[in-house]
């Protein structure tokens, strides 16, 4: 509820009330999923700010090596790539797309796991964009890119209005 209500608000003394509120709960809650949940809606409201970072860690660390959601796991992994990626730290980017990758992949989610090959590729290529030092780091987006498309071709995906925007994308 309160990681509801901080999206609805706009008064600094508000935010900070209900915040702190979230956390109480987040704390208290018995359940680690819960308590995930809780995390990573605090810092998607943080957007981009060390406290973001924070919080969507503190949401993996949660769930990290419990067994919960790998897919879930994934999807966290890919929200502090892109946390990076809008700050054009392209390097910390590739890093948490990866992480992303080998938890879509022990998820067994083809959906998520080809979003990840492709959002490899995407960080490889917006550092390539950002530095335009060198076309090894074009070079690099490409056999990720090559991998999710091939995914799609061979069936692994359901075709969707999903996955079809995954293969234009």
């Amino acid at each position: 509820i309160y990681t509801t209500k901080i999206q609805m608000v706009s008064e600094p003394d508000e935010i900070k009330q209900i915040t702190d509120s979230c956390i109480f709960y987040i704390d208290r809650a018995q359940n680690p999923m819960v308590r995930s949940i809780g995390w990573q809606a605090l810092g998607l409201v943080k957007r981009n700010t060390p406290l973001a970072f924070e919080y969507i860690e503190k949401a993996l660390h949660e769930i990290e090596g419990k067994g919960y959601w790998l897919q879930e796991q994934s999807v966290y992994f890919d929200l502090i790539h892109n946390r990076y990626a809008a700050a054009e730290t392209y390097p910390q980017a590739i890093e948490y797309a990866k992480l992303s990758l080998a938890a879509a992949e022990k998820s067994g989610n083809n959906y998520i796991i080809t979003k990840s090959w492709a959002e490899i590729g995407i960080a490889y290529l917006m550092n390539y964009s950002l530095h335009l030092e060198s076309d090894s780091l074009a070079n690099e987006a490409y056999p990720y890119f090559i991998h999710a498309l091939e995914l799609y071709k061979n069936g692994t995906l359901d075709i969707s209005v999903r996955s079809n925007q995954l293969l234009y994308n």
